[in-house]
C-alpha cells in the first residue's frame, strides 16, 4: 500500500484485531503519561508560555481548559506527555513517538469523529513514525537522533488525515515536516539532561504546522526517509506487517536504557538479607550507551534523573518502584539512596552491547560488609516486545499514574472510554475529560 493511500484510506478492517488491541493498549498507556506529566514544573512552564505568547483558538491545554491556537496546544500537550517519559517506543526506531502523536491526535481530532477514526489515525501515525525512524537510522547510522527528528513525520501524517488534506497536500506536508524536523542529538540530551528532553512538543507543533501550511498551498521537498531507494524495503510491507507489534512499554519513569539495570536490581531486592547501609559495592553491567555516566552527580530533579543509571538502580533498590513524582522527590532527599549511588559502578558488557538495540540486558552484582555477594545473572528488561505487559498490568499502571492527579470517577471514565473506543459514536466526551481543568 502506498504511503499516501495508507494515511488517508486505512480502514479498521484493514488492521488485524491484534494490532487494533495493541493500538488501544498504547493509547491508554500514553494517556497515563500525559496525565502524570500535567503537574510537573515543565508542564506549568510550557502552558503559561503558550497562553502568554500564542493567542487564537483551535486547541485546548489538557487538564487545564484554556484555549490557544492549534500549534500552540500540540506543543504544550506534547511536552506535558513527555515530561515524565513513562510511555513506550520502538527498539529499531531507537526512540519513542507516543507523546508527539498523542498531542497531534487529541488536539486535531474533531469531537464528532468516531472512536474508530481515532484508533485508525493513532495506529496509522505509529506505523508512519516508526518506519521513518528506522529509515533515518539506516540512512544516517553514524548519528544518534532523538525521536523528534523522525516522529514529526508521523505527526504530519495524523494531522493530514484528520484535517482532510488532499494526497498532493499530504505529500508536501510530510516533506515540510522532514525538512524542518528538530535536530536533537541524543548524546547532548543524555550528557546534559534538561527540560528539552526528546523534543516531543516541537515535533508535534511542527508536524501540525506542516499540515496546516500544506493545506494553504505551501510546498515542501521530497521526504527522503520515505522516498529514497535505500529505504524502500522499510516501506514495502506497509499495511501488511505492523511495526506497532514490535513496540515496547516502560514500567519506570526513566530512559529505557536504564530499565534492564533496574529489573536486575529488583531481582536482588527481595533476596537481600542485609540492611542497605551494609552494601559496599554495586556493579551494574549493561550495554554501552546505558553505562556511559559522563561523571553525572546525584540528580536533583526528574530531568537529571532520566539518563542516570546509578540513580535509577539506587532508587529502585530502596523503593521498589520508580513511576511517580513523589517517589522521585523522596529519592532525591534520601541518605540511603545517596549511599547506594556512591557504591555503584557502571560497566559496559560487550555481549550486551553486541545485541543492542534488538535486546537490552543488564546484570547487577552487590557485595556487603559481611562478605555476601548477590548476583542477578543476565536479565532482560521488563515489558519488551517479546514479553509485553498484560492488559491488567497496563490498567494497573494507568491507575497508579492517575491516582491523585484525577478524581477516581474521571480516571475510570477515561480508562473505560479508551478500552472501548471502537464502540464510541463520537469522541466528544473523551476530549472533554482531557480538556477540563483537573
Amino acid at each position: 500500500m502506498q504511503v499516501i493511500n495508507f494515511i488517508h484510506q486505512l480502514k479498521l478492517e484493514d488492521i488485524p484485531e491484534a494490532i487494533q488491541r495493541e493500538g488501544i493498549r498504547s493509547l491508554i498507556d500514553t494517556l497515563g503519561a500525559a496525565i502524570i506529566g500535567h503537574n510537573t514544573k515543565l508542564s506549568h512552564i510550557v502552558n503559561e508560555y503558550v497562553v502568554a505568547t500564542y493567542g487564537g483558538k483551535g486547541g485546548f491545554l489538557w487538564l487545564d481548559g484554556r484555549e490557544v491556537s492549534l500549534p500552540a496546544a500540540v506543543f504544550a500537550n506534547g511536552m506535558t506527555t513527555d515530561a515524565m517519559g513513562i510511555y513506550g517506543g520502538h527498539p529499531l526506531a531507537r526512540g519513542t513517538a507516543g507523546a508527539t502523536l498523542l498531542a497531534t491526535l487529541l488536539t486535531t481530532v474533531t469531537p464528532n469523529a468516531t472512536g474508530k477514526e481515532l484508533l485508525k489515525s493513532w495506529i496509522m501515525g505509529f506505523e508512519i513514525a516508526f518506519r521513518a525512524g528506522i529509515a533515518l537510522n539506516k540512512r544516517d547510522s553514524s548519528k544518534a537522533h532523538t525521536a523528534c527528528t523522525w516522529n514529526i513525520i508521523g505527526s504530519a501524517a495524523i494531522a493530514s488525515r484528520l484535517l482532510s488534506l488532499s494526497p498532493s497536500e499530504t505529500e508536501h506536508a510530510l516533506g515540510i515536516a522532514e525538512y524542518v524536523a528538530p535536530v536533537a542529538p541524543i548524546p547532548k540530551t543524555v550528557g546534559y539532561p534538561t527540560m528539552v528532553r526528546t523534543g516531543a512538543g516541537w515535533a508535534a507543533m511542527e508536524g501540525v504546522t506542516s499540515a496546516l501550511l500544506a493545506r494553504q498551498g505551501f510546498t515542501g521537498a521530497p521526504t527522503f526517509n520515505i522516498e529514497e531507494k535505500e529505504v524502500a524495503d522499510i516501506w514495502d510491507d506497509l499495511g501488511q506487517h505492523w511495526q506497532l507489534s514490535k513496540s515496547y512499554y516502560k514500567p519506570y519513569t526513566v530512559c529505557r536504557w536504564m530499565q534492564a539495570g533496574m529489573d536486575a536490581a529488583l531481582v536482588l531486592r527481595d533476596n537481600l538479607k542485609e540492611d542497605f547501609k551494609s552494601i559496599t559495592s554495586i556493579k551494574v553491567h549493561s550495554f554501552a550507551v546505558a553505562t556511559k555516566e559522563r561523571n553525572m552527580p546525584m540528580p536533583k530533579n526528574t530531568e537529571e534523573a532520566q539518563f542516570n543509571l546509578k540513580f535509577a538502580v539506587a532508587a529502585i533498590l530502596v523503593y521498589g518502584e520508580l513511576g511517580r513524582a513523589t517517589t522521585f522527590e523522596a529519592a532525591f532527599k534520601s541518605d540511603i539512596v545517596a549511599h547506594l549511588y556512591d557504591c555503584i559502578e557502571t560497566i559496559e558488557e560487550e555481549k550486551f552491547t553486541s545485541i543492542y538495540p534488538n535486546q537490552r540486558f543488564a546484570r547487577v552484582i552487590i557485595k556487603t560488609y559481611s562478605g555476601m555477594t548477590y548476583d542477578s545473572g543476565d536479565i532482560e528488561e521488563k515489558w519488551a516486545s517479546t514479553e509485553p505487559p498484560t492488559d491488567e498490568e497496563l490498567k494497573e499502571k494507568f491507575r497508579a499514574l492517575t491516582k491523585g492527579e484525577l478524581s477516581e470517577k474521571r480516571a475510570t471514565d477515561l480508562e473505560e472510554m479508551v478500552w472501548n473506543c471502537i464502540s464510541l459514536s463520537n469522541v466528544s466526551s473523551l476530549l472533554e475529560l482531557m480538556n477540563q481543568p483537573s
